[in-house]
């Protein structure tokens, strides 16, 4: 028996389960990915809010106000990021009867690090409104971080809301479930 052996043991075992406890790739890298707790860890803008009636799983989701006749809003959120990886942007999404708006969009964008000035330009911007259907589906857009990247922000929302209060309670967009993958780099 080497006399060492009962260490190197316990060495490995401590690296193991600090691998298995550290976050892998394809985890997600979101705070409070299903709304759940309403509006924390996300900024939201304009015609927007985070209701219980919105939601595809668990207690809440993110609904886009189209009764607001040319309204716009949408949800955030940014996360510690590098540069040169690829990250893609995943979300449910589905439309009620009567929402219409010139454009539904996910996105990326990149930041410094005050979190507040943009890297480059945006990344992945799909405009959903041709996809949306009164279904939920999941939706998703990706991009590479660039240079000087520290925060990735996922980014959703609309513009130019089209028919204006119809009364019918059947005019938004809604969102749940969404998720932020660092993928392995090619």
């Amino acid at each position: 028996m080497i006399a060492g052996r009962p260490l190197l043991v316990c060495v490995f075992t401590a690296m193991c389960l600090t691998l298995a406890a550290s976050r892998s790739v394809g985890d997600s890298l979101l705070a409070n990915p299903g709304f759940e707790s309403a509006g924390v860890n996300w900024g939201r803008y304009g015609n927007s809010e985070f209701a219980s009636w919105g939601k595809e799983t668990g207690g809440f989701g993110a609904a886009l106000q189209g009764w607001v006749l040319q309204g716009a809003g949408g949800f955030f959120q940014s996360v510690k990021g590098q540069p040169d990886q690829p990250y893609t942007f995943s979300i449910r999404a589905r439309k009620e009867p009567l929402f219409q708006a010139m454009t539904v969009y996910m996105k990326l964008e990149f930041y410094g690090e005050d979190d507040a000035t943009k890297i480059g330009h945006d990344q992945g911007f799909i405009n959903l409104m041709p996809q949306l259907t009164d279904s939920w589906q999941k939706l998703t857009a990706g991009g590479v971080a660039p240079f000087g990247t520290v925060y990735v922000r996922v980014v959703f929302g609309f513009e130019g809301a089209s028919t204006g209060d119809l009364g019918s309670g059947q005019q938004a967009c809604l969102f749940d479930n969404a998720e932020l993958i660092a993928a392995e780099s090619p």
